[in-house]
């Protein structure tokens, strides 16, 4: 963030005091000139009379655009000199010795969770100089006279804080301020010549307390509770993050800066962090700067909650799924060496000897998500099934009763730790770790006609194990008034394990010749393990007119993984991939309410030896309406690319939980990076005291896309001797596709001291290339949801008590059957073209469109304090009127019948959670 307000003094020039008039006609007495000045400008000035006595001056007319400028243009060569004081009122004095101006800067905090605030705003009170923090919450004044100031700090949704520092002569001082959070307060703030009035709150953050909100099965829910931001959708069953018509994966997970890599988050059950843990994600979407990294669609940064919010240092709660603890501590003196740390766990009561607070309706979602699909198992065989009924039977025939699913073994755990360390206000250390692990085992399900165990007796399983881990240490320093230095030094692991039975259809699909009379089962693993580590640097410098951003990174990723299923050849990759960034950004502020930031990030990929340059640039105006009402106006756009990717290849795997295997990995020599092209822009109007309108619209041309080539999986290789060797190289088993997606959402919102209310319409389209069998054509994209409608209300009547409901709904979903049948069906050519009536080459057509889907939850609230502790007890109602919304749809073989019907899967029912918390 630039710096605001108005440059040094500048050193006066000496002149000796004229008594008579000059011959040169040119001049003119310097009374009349100051009159004149301040006729042109309108502005007071304080002066001796007797100072203009005898002086005269060249200026002739306003020449400069500002009032102080021209004025410091009309004593040119007078003897006179303009000083600003501590007030900020303007007045002249005679020239005498030069007296060395001194400077200011500091950090402004959360005092919550200690974390800076970017655009903070620090206003001399009486005066009409400021500046605003940058992004590591630094603020810098300088060429301040000597003197006593008596400053105003402001942020949008915390309450204002007056602050008293004298500025001695030639010498630099700093400051540490800290603001407490008021949620509801929304009124205009005065900050200085450059951004008189700050923007409307802004709709890409979640607080503490939202991100911790129940959602989901019941249950905190930090992922699922993003589907409140515009522009990000999550998924209502895997819960799968979508960004602006992104795809999962074209966005990256930032956990204090470090990467979290994110497979699956089935219903809340599972997934990778405690919430209690978190204080804040924001979501960059369309548009954002060159600082913030390389993906396609967006960047989500979560941060810890280092400090505790209340003055509780313990949380304890218990829900119907998972126990969550935090711990927090603080030592030393905020004024001197101060350090804040913070500790958290979570496990799973799931299958424990708490198993019994979960609800019925969710064990009879788990036993109805868990049943195999004995369709898709054999789809193989049905085309033989149309022109011979009875050698169908008898091959299918043979197949073993499916066992009856049951509700598989689930458990996660995941620690968190956070801490800083801070010396005076000039030197800080960071740093976190954390680690989160997650356990599936499902029951026996599909089995082969003459084995149903293992090797070892066992009944055979289908298991996942993964984890995530992330470690950083991270260092900042102000060395000078307006130098702002930081390291960081991270690494990121994820680890896949999936072991399973799968069908092998290889063998199936030679049953026509009679080589093969049943149906067998292969042991198989798919696994995927990748580390990133980096070294990053950044320095801010801030001067009059801005801030300019710097970076460099130096990152290093390490991947493996192996993919065996239904294909000719099983897929394994693996390198080590370096990459070299270099990022520069200057934010300007000049120009009085408008704000341009310019920028770009060049990228060295070693494994092409190529440079790869992204210029950005965001422009934001803002501007007072009236009393109460303001402006705000953004346009942003620039180039992306992407350099680490996530794929997805679908599995016939005997559980559905998971249909598919989700990897990691680095460009390789054989592909160029994904490559986007975004426009964005946003309006945000405060026309109320308490009401707020905003929307935001954005444009994607997408001209570099990758997708798996099913079509190329399925071709069986010439050779048999090629069949065991796997496919090794990017370019064999993906390919190139192109895309475009758009969208607009509008927000309607009042924050009033009890009763808070919003109204939000969001509009997305996003198409790109899907190959089938035979052609490449441009759809509409599987995740899509064009239109969404959201009504939220939170009523707090009492500091004690909250109550709050929502609806939401969605229009105009497709792709309605699971994803394996279009990844399979429709792209196998040994398949047939239709299934009794069914074709997968197009996911658009009537009978593959999802019904709306519509919930409303209630929920409420009750904190009671008990001595230094606080008792709160919540309960609340998911899907209150128990709609059944359709997750998506299979094919199902009626008995005794040549036809087919469909089947759907629902989400969650009417479902009761009631969780209990102890802060301490």
């Amino acid at each position: 963030m630039a710096v605001g307000g108005l440059v040094a003094l500048v050193a006066p020039h000496v002149a000796s005091a004229q008594t008579e008039p000059p011959a040169d006609d040119d001049l003119l007495a310097l009374h009349e000139a100051i009159v004149k000045w301040q006729d042109v400008w309108g502005r007071d000035l304080s002066y001796d009379a007797a100072l203009l006595d005898g002086r005269w001056t060249r200026w002739v007319g306003p020449e400069r655009n500002s009032p102080e400028a021209d004025l410091r243009a009309l004593l040119q060569g007078t003897g006179l000199s303009l000083h600003r004081l501590s007030s900020g009122t303007l007045s002249l004095k005679r020239n005498a010795a030069p007296v060395r101006p001194g400077s200011l800067s500091g950090y402004i905090l959360d005092q919550a969770q200690g974390n800076p605030l970017a655009r903070a705003h620090i206003r001399i009170r009486d005066g009409f100089r400021g500046a605003a923090t940058n992004t590591s919450g630094l603020f810098t004044l300088d060429a301040l006279p000597p003197g006593h100031y008596d400053l105003l700090v402001s942020h949008v949704g915390y309450a204002s804080k007056a602050v008293q520092v004298d500025i001695e002569p030639g010498k630099h001082s700093d400051i540490l301020v800290e603001l407490r959070i008021e949620p509801h307060m929304y009124e205009p703030v005065i900050v200085d010549s450059n951004h008189e009035f700050d923007a409307p709150l802004p709709l890409n953050m979640l607080s503490e307390d939202a991100v911790s909100k129940v959602s989901g099965m019941g249950v905190a829910d930090l992922i699922h509770n993003m589907n409140v931001l515009p522009g990000v959708r999550v998924g209502d069953a895997m819960s799968e993050v979508h960004i602006q018509g992104g795809d999962r994966g074209e966005h990256q997970f930032l956990l204090d800066g470090g990467l979290i890599f994110e497979p699956v988050h089935l219903f809340g059950l599972v997934g990778a962090f405690n919430p209690f843990a978190i204080s804040r994600i924001t979501v960059d979407k369309a548009g954002f700067s060159a600082s913030k990294g390389s993906y396609l669609a967006g960047v989500i940064h979560a941060e810890h909650a280092v400090t505790d919010t209340d003055n509780h240092p313990l949380d304890v709660q218990l829900d119907p799924l998972s126990l969550n603890m935090r711990l927090n501590l603080s030592v030393g003196q905020p004024e001197e060496t101060h350090g804040e740390f913070m500790a958290a766990y979570r496990t799973s009561v799931w299958d424990g000897p708490l198993s019994f607070l979960r609800s019925s309706e969710i064990d009879d979602l788990m036993l109805h998500w868990n049943e195999p699909d004995p369709f898709l198992l054999r789809a193989s065989l049905f085309p033989l099934k149309a022109f011979n009924r009875l050698a169908y039977d008898r091959y299918t025939g043979q197949l073993q009763e499916l066992p009856k699913p049951g509700i598989p073994d689930m458990s996660f755990q995941d620690v968190h730790l956070a801490g800083r360390l801070r010396f005076r206000n000039t030197h800080m250390f960071h740093g976190s770790y954390y680690r989160g692990g997650n356990q599936l085992n499902a029951r026996r399900l599909v089995t082969s006609l003459d084995d149903t165990t293992d090797d070892n007796g066992n009944p055979n399983l289908d298991q996942y194990d993964w984890i995530n881990e992330n470690a950083q240490v991270r260092w900042t320093a102000l060395p000078t008034a307006n130098l702002f230095v930081a390291a960081r030094l991270r690494s990121s692991l994820y680890r896949l394990n999936h072991e399973y039975s799968a069908l092998d259809r290889k063998n199936v699909r030679t049953v026509f010749s009679g080589a093969r009379q049943v149906f067998d089962l292969i042991e198989t693993e798919d696994a995927n393990r990748i580390r990133e580590s980096a070294l990053e640097s950044t320095l801010d410098y801030s001067h009059s007119g801005g801030i300019l951003h710097t970076g460099f990174e130096l990152i290093n990723s390490r991947h493996r993984f192996t993919i065996t299923d239904v294909f000719s050849r099983s897929i394994f990759h693996q390198e080590s991939a370096w990459r070299m960034i270099f990022f520069a950004e200057e934010k300007l502020t000049a120009i009085p309410r408008l704000t341009v930031t310019g920028g770009g990030r060049v990228t060295y990929l070693d494994s092409r030896a190529t440079f790869y340059a992204e210029p950005r640039l965001d422009l934001r105006y803002t501007a007072p309406l009236g009393p109460s009402a303001k402006i705000s106006v953004r346009g942003a756009g620039g180039i992306y690319y992407q350099f680490l990717n996530q794929f997805e290849i679908s599995t016939i795997s005997p559980t559905t939980f998971f249909p598919s295997t989700r990897f990691w990995m680095p460009v390789d020599e054989t592909l160029p990076p994904p490559k986007a092209y975004h426009l964005a822009g946003d309006v945000g109007l405060q026309f109320a005291e308490r009401w707020m309108f905003r929307t935001e619209g954005y444009y994607k041309i997408q001209p570099r896309l990758y997708r798996i080539d099913y079509p190329a999986l399925w071709i069986k290789p010439e050779s048999e001797d090629i069949e065991d060797i796997p496919i090794t190289t990017q370019n064999d088993f993906i390919e190139e596709a192109e895309g475009y997606a758009y969208g607009s959402a509008f927000i309607l919102e009042h924050n009033g001291r009890t009763l808070r209310t919003q109204a939000r319409y969001e509009y997305n389209i996003a198409k790109r290339d899907y190959a089938y069998r035979d052609s490449v054509r441009m759809e509409p994209v599987p995740w899509s949801e064009p239109h969404r409608l959201e009504f939220a209300v939170d009523w707090t009547p009492h500091p004690n008590f909250i109550a709050s409901a929502r609806w939401r709904g969605g229009w105009g979903r497709i792709w309605g059957f699971r994803q394996a049948y279009y990844d399979f069906l429709a792209t196998d050519v040994s398949q047939g073209l239709s299934f009794d009536g069914y074709d997968f080459l197009d996911p658009t057509a009537e009978d593959h469109r999802l019904p709306s889907f519509q919930q409303l939850d209630l929920g409420v609230a009750y904190t009671q304090p008990i001595g230094p502790a606080a008792f709160q007890l919540r309960v609340d109602v998911l899907n209150v009127t128990n709609r059944d919304n359709v997750a998506d749809m299979s094919l199902l073989e009626l008995p005794e019948s040549d036809d087919l019907a469909r089947q759907q899967r629902y989400l969650l029912p009417r479902t009761l959670s009631v969780s209990a918390r102890l802060k301490w």
